[in-house]
């Protein structure tokens, strides 16, 4: 499970169970609950949060919002103990007729993308 250490209850939630889903469907890593089993662990910190207006109409009505975080991650390799740190900024926009949420799910998606990306590629 991710850490959060803002002020968006949940958010940690949806970024790890989209995670997980990633390297899941991937299938070129596997996922353990045990750590033991694991031949690498993957550790996160959301450490910002920001949802403000992006873009507005001709009558100065917000049109998009804009959510955007930082996140720290470790990436651990159990069998030779290498140890990869990253800094993540990550940033999505979304229309004024869907919610937050939707804009949350679609970060963490795309967060989730990312990170299986840079891990097997070797960032």
């Amino acid at each position: 499970m991710f850490e959060n250490t803002t002020i968006k209850y949940g958010i940690e939630q949806t970024v790890t169970e989209k995670i997980i889903n990633q390297f899941v469907r991937d299938n070129r890593l596997k996922v353990y609950s045990d750590k033991k089993k694991a031949a690498s662990i993957l550790l996160g910190k959301i450490t910002a949060y920001n949802n403000n207006p992006f873009s507005y109409d001709e009558k100065e009505n917000v049109k998009d919002y804009k959510i955007e975080v930082s996140l720290e991650l470790i990436y651990k390799d159990a069998k030779d103990n290498t140890i990869l740190e990253k800094k993540l900024n990550e940033w999505i926009t979304y229309p004024i007729d869907e919610t937050e949420e939707d804009g949350i799910e679609k970060l963490a998606e795309k967060i989730a993308y990312d990170i299986l990306q840079g891990i097997t590629t070797g960032w």
